[in-house]
């Protein structure tokens, strides 16, 4: 077990490769062209139905086997797959792991087309992997469709939030912790290799028109209200509208003069004036029953902004308590903040992240206990025990935050986690804050480390585009808190806390 000390610069070496989204080969580990995104959703009340289609492109000579990463949210709910290729159209069917696997191998070993799919594995819940075997040389088009449903989110009380990921942070392998397997393992473990092309390392977690693999995309949301739609807002891409319906019915549309790549979540915010009144909606169940499924459902608005308010938040990108409730700190207690100094958080998230701490500092009551955790390949605290927010301790630490940099290495976040949870307590409770990309592989055993802890809350605030919503949600459900999200050049003010 690592213990808390001076960082090693060696340490850095540990860091895994990238995760690589999209497909690429198997055997080569060359990448398959990905030539376009196109996203079609719609939307009714807190339902969306969204279909996502790539289009990718097999250049060489010879027959490839690939294997397919895309991220997805939590609340996904995945309904369909369809690979179309050429005049073959493969629809998938749910089977159990192993039968599935055992199938697949005997296809591709036999020359067919054959395609399986692990949409929810324990290691990796934020990743749909999708692996094809046999796709034939010089294919001009393969279609890769995933088809999912998911409860949209409320937000600030006020609106229903569309998220559509685009990234996610690359993980980190402890290479104490190795994650052993193959593409080919029946337990459904991930492989993650290097994939390199002429100019190093590839990752599609930052896609630019700079980059020669760069693809564009395309989204096309519909949603339909059962009440004039009163407010609709994208703070992450230009969008355009077409209203019909008397306002009850949108077309959203990416502005069709820019060229779009996905290297950032998108965002949509809506809202009618009925939003906090109980909706319901029905639809058929059964094509061929007479059966029907029904749902309600209703935004409770408990925070003290007013709509004018929360759309003034929502438009000038600020982030502002959008799990519907705010930290308050306003009892004296033992607060600790874990900021996580891995490479993963260079450049703005870590600006973020010490704005972030510097906030909190400022409002914490009088005669309260602190610490701060830094954390990447080990973890250092700043002080051996927390120490009460005195002046002079406050102005130390004030001085101390901007020094602050994503120097040290990997993401390791159990063993501060640990250390944090066995200290001896201040007070009577403890609110642990955790800040971060999210970038872990261990995430079952820190939920179980938080969830085992009687005496203290964890907070989360997930920072960047394609921050990991499996563990920023986690921490704070496990660890009976709350979780925030701030995407990448994002401001944050004092509302968050």
């Amino acid at each position: 077990r690592r213990v808390h000390g001076e960082y090693n610069k060696m340490e850095a070496l540990e860091e895994q490769p990238p995760l690589l989204f999209g497909l690429y080969n198997v055997h080569t580990k060359d990448i398959v062209p990905l030539k376009h995104v196109q996203i079609d959703g719609h939307v009714q009340g807190n339902l969306a139905v969204v279909k996502q289609t790539q289009h990718y492109h097999n250049p060489t000579d010879n027959f490839i086997e690939t294997v397919y990463y895309f991220p997805k949210t939590l609340a996904a709910c995945f309904h369909g797959l369809e690979v179309r290729i050429n005049d073959i159209v493969i629809a998938a069917e749910v089977k159990e792991r192993a039968t599935a696997q055992a199938e697949y191998s005997e296809a591709v070993l036999g020359g067919q087309f054959a395609v399986i799919s692990d949409i929810k594995s324990p290691e990796t819940p934020s990743v749909v992997r999708l692996q094809i075997g046999n796709i034939p040389p010089k294919t001009e088009d393969l279609q890769v469709t995933f088809s999912y449903s998911q409860d949209l989110e409320s937000s600030h009380g006020k609106f229903w939030k569309v998220h559509i990921p685009s990234t996610l942070t690359p993980l980190y392998y402890s290479p104490f912790n190795q994650l052993v397997g193959s593409l080919t393992n029946p337990a459904g473990k991930m492989e993650i290799e290097e994939v390199k092309d002429g100019e190093g390392t590839v990752s599609v977690t930052g896609i630019s028109t700079g980059n020669k693999r760069a693809y564009t995309w395309d989204i096309s949301i519909q949603i339909e209200s059962n009440h004039p739609i009163s407010f609709l807002h994208s703070g992450s891409h230009k969008i355009v509208t077409a209203y019909e319906v008397g306002n009850k019915k949108v077309m959203i549309t990416l502005d069709k003069d820019t060229k779009h790549f996905p290297n950032k979540d998108f965002t949509l915010y809506y809202r009618n004036e009925e939003l906090n009144k109980p909706q319901a909606f029905v639809t058929r169940y059964s094509q061929n029953l007479n059966q029907y499924a029904a749902s309600i459902s209703m935004v409770t608005d408990l925070g003290a902004q007013s709509v004018d308010q929360a759309i003034e938040a929502v438009v000038s990108d600020t982030a502002v308590a959008e799990s519907g409730g705010e930290v308050n700190l306003s009892a004296k207690g033992e607060y600790i903040f874990v900021i996580d100094r891995s490479g993963s958080m260079s450049g703005t998230r870590i600006e973020t992240a010490k704005e972030s701490l510097i906030y909190f500092i400022k409002s914490l009551p009088p005669n309260s206990y602190f610490n701060i955790v830094n954390f990447g390949s080990n973890f250092k605290p700043l002080f051996d025990e927390s120490r009460l927010n005195t002046d002079e301790v406050v102005e130390h630490v004030l001085g101390y935050i901007p020094t602050v940099e994503a120097d040290m290495g990997g993401t390791e976040l159990l063993e501060p986690l640990i250390w944090i949870l066995t200290q001896q307590l201040k007070y009577s409770n403890r609110t642990v804050f955790v800040l971060s990309d999210g970038a872990v592989y261990n995430t079952q055993e820190i939920f179980q480390i938080v969830s085992s802890s009687k005496t203290s809350r964890v907070f989360s605030l997930g920072i960047g585009n394609g921050c990991s919503e499996t563990l920023i949600r986690g921490l704070a459900s496990y660890g009976r808190g709350k979780c925030e999200f701030v995407q990448d050049n994002v401001s944050v003010v004092e509302k968050v806390i």
